[in-house]
């Protein structure tokens, strides 16, 4: 299964979802901020109910990404009795020379 983009969520696209630690739904004014937001909560009750049926699931996003910080995925760490955990790795795998 795949899920949204990590584009909607993550810092590179600051300028326009201005999500912040007191606004994380972001600037809803625009359009394809309410449509990530929306896209982001129909993944989290897909996920809820895989959860449900006991399936492991694994979601993966940049580190400095705002999805895992919504509400909503803060319930399903509750619910699913999941445990976050941070893999680095590096893009030099995708011919990149950062690190993130």
């Amino acid at each position: 299964m795949a899920g949204p983009p990590c584009s909607l969520m993550v810092n590179a696209c600051q300028s326009l979802h201005r999500r912040s630690e007191w606004r994380l739904e972001g600037d809803t004014r625009w359009f394809k901020v309410r449509m990530s937001n929306r896209i982001w909560k129909n993944f989290a009750v897909v996920l809820k109910a895989i959860i449900h049926r006991g399936v492991f699931i694994c979601v993966e996003q940049p580190s400095q990404s705002w999805a895992l910080k919504q509400e909503y995925f803060r319930e399903l760490i509750k619910i699913g009795n999941m445990c976050l955990d941070k893999v680095i790795a590096f893009l030099h795998i995708f011919f990149f020379k950062k690190k993130v």
